[in-house]
């Protein structure tokens, strides 16, 4: 007889019929694997089994043998990638930390809530929030056309939104120049230590704005109107 199964799964042989038993694999007969009836083995490459079994009836014994061949479908290969988002990323899709070769269409979920994860693949971050030590931890699941199941976890970190809290400021009108990183107010970061991007979405002073986040930002209040707010 002949068992196929996946690779890491739990085989369990069972022989019947005699008083005593020893199995081995083919061609290393002087190595017992068991004694008992049960043979339990972890299956990771295709091999051969031979069960001896003895048994005594009416002052005779006699012993006969068979074999049992075991194949062995390999795991689905997982291979996962970490990703790093913010918060307000909602809806991430976690499909984009399976690496190449990982097949798709397996179910992800998270040891933390159940809820955090829609349609097996999309992480609502905004309700799982910020973490960034060590990250959400998410597993993903796969099962092939054999039936064989392979899993993997990952972090993913999610990062808070930067803090930003500006004051509102009254400028004279021929001031020129008013460098925009100097209305920051505590607790914001300086601006070294992250990258501030400025940017007037009114029209049609959208010009008035110009610089780098390396640089900084200015606004140029010859090109506005006074008497106006930006």
């Amino acid at each position: 007889p002949n068992i196929i199964d996946c690779q890491k799964d739990t085989v369990r042989i069972t022989a019947t019929g005699a008083d005593s038993y020893a199995w081995w694999e083919s061609g290393l007969s002087n190595t017992v694997l068991s004694n008992q009836a049960l043979l339990t083995h972890i299956a990771q490459t295709d091999k051969i089994f031979v069960v001896r079994g003895i048994k005594t009836e009416g002052g005779k014994t006699c012993e006969n043998q068979d074999t049992m061949s075991l194949s062995v479908n390999p795991l689905p290969q997982i291979l996962l990638q970490t990703q790093e988002i913010c918060e307000d990323l909602d809806n991430y899709n976690l499909n984009l930390m399976l690496a190449s070769g990982t097949p798709q269409g397996g179910v992800w979920s998270s040891s933390r809530n159940s809820n955090w994860v829609l349609a097996g693949a999309l992480f609502k971050t905004l309700t799982a929030g910020p973490n960034t030590t060590p990250g959400h931890i998410l597993t993903y699941v796969y099962t092939d056309g054999n039936g064989c199941v392979n899993r993997d976890s990952i972090n993913l970190r999610v990062n808070p939104k930067p803090i930003l809290n500006l004051v509102d400021t009254a400028v004279c009108a021929d001031r020129g120049l008013v460098n925009l990183n100097s209305i920051f107010r505590a607790p914001t970061p300086a601006p070294g230590n992250g990258v501030p991007t400025w940017e007037n979405t009114a029209l049609p002073q959208r010009n008035a704005i110009a610089g780098n986040p390396f640089a900084g930002y200015t606004f140029n209040l010859s090109l506005v109107n006074p008497g106006n707010s930006y």
